[in-house]
């Protein structure tokens, strides 16, 4: 059974939150800021982190600029799949009565729940940014970047159907990735949404509009009055070399014939952002592209060093691989995926580095793994192949 708890807090001090609401799935919590005419419901996006130890979505930036937040957390990556989200939203919906404004945000999973959730808590405004239609594939059966998820959540039909929404939806997402613009085609068959399109923004597309100060602008002009879409678009297309994020999104998808440019545009990248993991990393594959495999281990190494998140250590372990450092590539591999087990792609590349340093049972094993995992055309090949392999050494 869930314990819910809803905590009365007439004592609680400027800029201390309010739990409105408590699960062991969901925390909603408020922060009181400005008039209370205009207030934003955020919801978090895809995380790491169990628990609600973190700040809410857009929470010190809503409180900075005089915005009472309300802040959904939960507490695993369910899309708010939960027995509870109903109660959660009548909370919300009671505690933003009143408001003459008020604006749901969020982004990807965040954005799916601004969106679909916006009629049941009473908001006025979505900004969605990069949202599902939905992740069930009973609903959209394209999208699999998130199987894992998709085969351990249990989804609430009526959360999944046809969106209703009277409230004006504006969403903001990359049309040159198909899935996205699928998304968003169907959140637009179902309610009337302005798209803010913006060409390899990726996803999300937060990213790169908060490099520009975009996104900054955008929440605040649509949480007091109308937001010209128009100036926000020009004003990317204008700028978007400034953002690191938008050049080491484009340098990833140019055309096989411009690997030197890529690797161009992913330096630059560096230049802007030296900090970042995620261009760190993003600079390591474009070296990685032009088999420049020693200086790829560097930046996969920087990213690494910044933030140990599996996605790098994987890269890291490929680029070690194809340098000749196997023993190092092993270690790398595995220490992906300790923290990835239920991803068939890193048991697949382990069995693969296990299999050039002469482990034909560990490969197998690795094999099997990841076919247990996703019945793939892709791992029934790479169990076949590693099974072969394992028998021969007999």
């Amino acid at each position: 059974m869930t314990a819910e708890t809803i905590i009365q807090a007439d004592d609680v001090g400027p800029g201390q939150p309010e739990i409105l609401f408590r699960s062991d799935h969901v925390e909603v919590r408020r922060i009181l800021a400005g008039d209370l005419r205009h207030q934003i419901v955020t919801f978090e996006s895809y995380h790491d982190d169990g628990g609600f130890e973190r700040t809410g979505f857009g929470e010190t930036f809503f409180e900075r600029a005089g915005f009472t937040g309300i802040h959904v957390l939960s507490a695993g990556n369910d899309w708010y799949q939960y027995p509870e989200i109903d109660a959660v939203l009548a909370v919300i919906r009671e505690a933003v009565s009143g408001a003459e404004r008020v604006l749901t945000y969020g982004s990807s999973m965040g954005g799916y729940a601004a969106v679909r959730f916006a009629d049941a808590v009473g908001a006025t405004h979505v900004l969605s940014l990069s949202p599902q239609y939905s992740i069930d594939p009973r609903r959209v059966s394209a999208d699999r970047r998130w199987w894992w998820d998709q085969k351990r959540i249990g989804f609430l039909s009526r959360h999944n159907g046809t969106i209703s929404c009277a409230a004006d939806v504006v969403v903001a997402y990359d049309p040159t990735l198909k899935l996205d613009r699928l998304h968003a085609e169907l959140i637009g068959r179902d309610v009337r949404a302005r798209f803010l399109r913006l060409d390899y923004a990726g996803h999300p597309v937060t990213t790169v509009l908060s490099e520009l100060h975009l996104l900054q602008t955008m929440a605040v002009a649509f949480a007091t009055g109308p937001l010209d879409l128009g100036a926000i678009q020009g004003e990317f297309r204008r700028r978007r070399e400034e953002a690191s994020m938008w050049l080491a999104e484009y340098s990833s998808r140019l055309p096989e014939g411009g690997k030197v440019r890529a690797h161009e545009l992913a330096a630059r990248a560096v230049s802007l952002a030296p900090g970042s993991a995620t261009i760190q990393h993003q600079y390591g594959m474009r070296l990685h592209d032009l088999a420049r495999y020693d200086e790829a281990v560097l930046a996969h190494e920087a990213a690494v060093a910044i933030a140990p998140h599996p996605i790098f250590v994987l890269s890291l372990s490929r680029s070690l691989f194809f340098a000749g450092r196997l023993e190092e590539a092993l270690e790398r591999a595995e220490q992906a995926l300790a923290e990835r087990a239920f991803d068939s792609e890193y048991f697949r590349w382990a069995a693969r580095v296990r299999l050039a340093m002469g482990d034909r049972v560990g490969a197998y094993a690795h094999a099997r793994s990841a076919f247990l995992l996703a019945r793939t055309p892709r791992n029934l090949w790479s169990l076949i192949r590693h099974g072969a392999g394992r028998f021969a050494a007999r």
